[in-house]
């Protein structure tokens, strides 16, 4: 499970977006500014070289001994026509150390055209890459198209063909001088429709190299042979996971260890291992407290490869100290109360940066707080093709894969053989459009929130391929039941318990002898479900009063209805 801290976010009642998105880089960009104050000759600076020019003077960020400062002012020519002199870089964003605010640090917004007051004109010519110039409704930028420099504003900006972005200079007075410039821009809305940028995955496009096979990944991430075991994707688990999740379970088993305070592991604590090269791109921190005061953290990671292709891990402790101190100076961070389990966790996200390191690196090691560690793989390119309006799932969920197929064949085998029952890597969904299978989502949009469990999923089971699955969210309002998974094996013939994919438009079923047992230990000796199609679809649900058996089936008084959007 993914730290017990809410992954999932449902923004509105029209796309049901899952996953706490945290969308930080999609807020507009600053539109008012004031001219930057002079820094102070000797006062600190934060990158050896860096210039800024502030009235006709450039100062520049030289060594002074072992620190960093800023030198005397320089007098500079100053063409009328020019734009502002730093124009063209961002050597003096994020450095008004001395100017009492931030409001325009790293911020040349004016710089490329605006001595004489005016806006510049989006497709006009312009003179310089990448300087800057004011519109009514923000800032443009001074970019190449089909071989020549006009002004662009950067939420519209063509992807560029050598995979150089330009950022915005300023987000929210923070510097962004040193922000990884391989990816979108915070304000870029070119993302085709079903993607929706978040911490963990920012963008859908290509960054950094090529993948130059599909073998992709080629380093074990962690010791298999002190592995006890591996659940394949899509396990559900109500209370956290209600629906399936788009990772594997890497489970290290118990141990009787206890951390530095004294406080015994839910799990050995195991090491983990760069599978590939790969860059850091997001971090997240989930501090919880438990009900006895002990308070621990937990961290949330995302790795990208090559191309489009992305890794996920979660429940991790100990991080290197060199990547901790890049998670800790990130140039954003977003900290906020949640937690799917624990509403007194906080959550910290840290994003927009890139931390390289090479294959086989000991980069973390699992908190020994969960199961072991998650391991998720995902092509950010394109969404799982069985997947029901993708739009309505964070960018992982909608475009998982099995990481699996993606080490060598002699790689695989070792790791296949750690998975647990019979279905290989297991199920990321089961959608099935027009029958009964599938993701369903609560109808209220007063109930979406944070939380899976207002959500069931009607699916193929996880580990045994003769299975398939009710799970039921804690939160879902069947009348009569509390949530919990209710396992079967379907029926090839006689009238009760069909295959979900059997259940079409209109048809009424009703499933017994199911195994499992709901939140609350109450009894739930049938469940009997209706499929209305449309392009929402619904499907109506409810607790029997017995056993199927030989219908005709008609629902029960008391019923809960959800939905999902075929064509959103």
């Amino acid at each position: 499970m993914e730290g017990r801290a809410m992954k999932k976010k449902i923004h509105n009642r029209r796309n049901y977006t899952f996953a706490i998105t945290l969308v930080v880089g999609l807020l507009a960009f600053p539109q008012s500014y004031v001219n930057a104050a002079a820094p102070k000759p000797g006062t600190s600076c934060k990158s050896l070289s860096q210039t800024t020019v502030v009235n006709g003077l450039k100062y520049s960020c030289i060594k002074s001994g072992k620190k960093l400062v800023w030198s005397k002012g320089v007098t500079v020519s100053v063409s009328p026509s020019s734009s502002n002199q730093n124009s063209g870089n961002n050597q003096n964003s994020g450095n008004n150390q001395n100017s009492g605010n931030n409001q325009n640090s790293g911020n040349n917004q004016n710089s490329g055209n605006n001595q004489n007051g005016g806006s510049v004109t989006l497709g006009a010519s312009c003179s310089a890459l990448g300087q800057s110039g004011p519109i009514p409704n923000g800032t443009a930028y001074c970019l190449s198209s089909a071989g020549k420099l006009v002004w662009v504003y950067p939420p519209k900006q063509p992807v560029p063909a050598d995979g150089i972005w330009l950022y915005d200079k300023n987000y929210n007075g923070v510097s962004t001088q040193n922000w990884n410039t391989d990816l979108p821009p915070s304000a870029w809305q070119g993302e085709p429709s079903w993607f929706d940028p978040s911490w963990d995955i920012p963008t859908s496009f290509p960054v950094g190299q090529k993948c130059s096979a599909n073998s992709i990944l080629n380093t074990y991430i962690t010791d298999l042979d002190g592995l006890q075991s591996i659940t394949p994707q899509g396990f559900m688990q109500p209370g956290s996971h209600a629906l399936p999740v788009p990772h594997m379970y890497y489970n290290t088993g118990a141990t009787t260890d206890k951390d530095p305070n004294g406080v015994p592991y839910r799990s050995k604590v195991v090491n983990m291992y760069a599978p590939a090269d790969m860059t850091l791109y997001g971090a997240a921190k989930l501090t919880y407290t438990n009900s006895d005061g002990y308070q621990y953290s937990e961290y949330m990671m995302t790795w990208h490869f090559c191309g489009t292709y992305w890794m996920f891990n979660a429940h991790v402790g100990w991080i290197a100290p060199e990547i901790q101190s890049a998670i800790d100076n990130a140039p954003l961070k977003n900290c906020q109360k949640g937690g799917q389990l624990n509403t007194t966790s906080q959550d910290c996200y840290s994003s927009r940066f890139a931390y390289k390191v090479k294959s086989g690196t000991l980069y973390a090691k699992s908190s020994g707080r969960a199961h072991g560690f998650d391991f998720g793989f995902t092509d950010a390119s394109a969404p799982i093709p069985t997947r029901i309006n993708p739009r309505a799932f964070a960018a992982r969920w909608a475009a998982g894969l099995c990481h699996i197929n993606y080490y060598p064949a002699d790689m695989r085998a070792k790791i296949e053989s750690k998975l647990v029952g019979n279905n290989g890597c297991g199920q990321l969904v089961s959608d099935s459009v027009g029958t009964a299978q599938g993701v369903w989502l609560a109808q209220d949009p007063n109930k979406y929130s944070v939380l899976e469990d207002y959500h069931i999923a009607l699916a193929k089971h996880w580990s045994e391929k003769e299975l398939l699955v009710f799970s039921i969210g804690w939160n879902a309002d069947i009348p009569g039941m509390s949530g919990g998974v209710f396992t079967f094996k379907p029926n090839s013939s006689g009238p009760s318990n069909k295959p979900f994919t059997e259940v079409k438009d209109g048809q009424i079923m009703c499933y017994d002898n199911l195994n499992g047992t709901a939140r609350n230990g109450e009894s739930v000796p049938s469940i009997l479900i209706k499929m209305t199609g449309g392009s929402t679809e619904k499907l109506t649900i409810g607790k029997g009063a017995g056993s199927c058996g030989s219908g005709p089936y008609s629902l029960p008084s008391s019923t809960q209805t959800f939905e999902r959007v075929i064509k959103p």
